[in-house]
């Protein structure tokens, strides 16, 4: 969006060329979502699937209770990031839409307290195929 906005808007302001700069772009990009991330995960820490514990995994009593899924928060950050300073192609698209998929996946299956191996192969699958 800022590149398409860089390309369109620098005959009218020249200044706006700057968002023309992949590395101007991806680096206001990589600091925007640092600082979302940095303020919303502690807000929204709470809602998050808490670990059941492993039953075979060394001190698994230890995880027990901590959050899980935190994708779930800073995936859709990143995604929307992405979407305002990538330039826009059928590639990026798609490439976002399958990391929405298994953030999705993963954070499913963290709420559902874990899917079987063969339903995770499949969902892997389908979104590999997507891909």
């Amino acid at each position: 969006m800022l590149f398409w906005l860089g390309e369109n808007a620098s005959d009218v302001y020249g200044p706006m060329r700057l968002l023309t700069s992949y590395l101007f772009v991806y680096g206001l990009g990589t600091a925007l979502a640092a600082m979302l991330t940095l303020i919303l995960i502690p807000k929204l820490w709470h809602h998050l699937p808490r670990d059941q514990g492993r039953q075979f995994a060394v001190e698994a009593e230890k995880s027990q209770g901590k959050p899980v899924g935190a994708g779930v928060i800073f995936i859709p950050i990143f995604l929307g990031v992405c979407l305002l300073v990538a330039p826009l192609d059928a590639r990026i698209l798609a490439t976002l839409g399958c990391m929405f998929l298994v953030m999705m996946a993963g954070y499913l299956d963290d709420r559902a307290g874990g899917f079987s191996e063969y339903v995770l192969g499949l969902i892997d699958l389908v979104i590999g195929v997507l891909g």
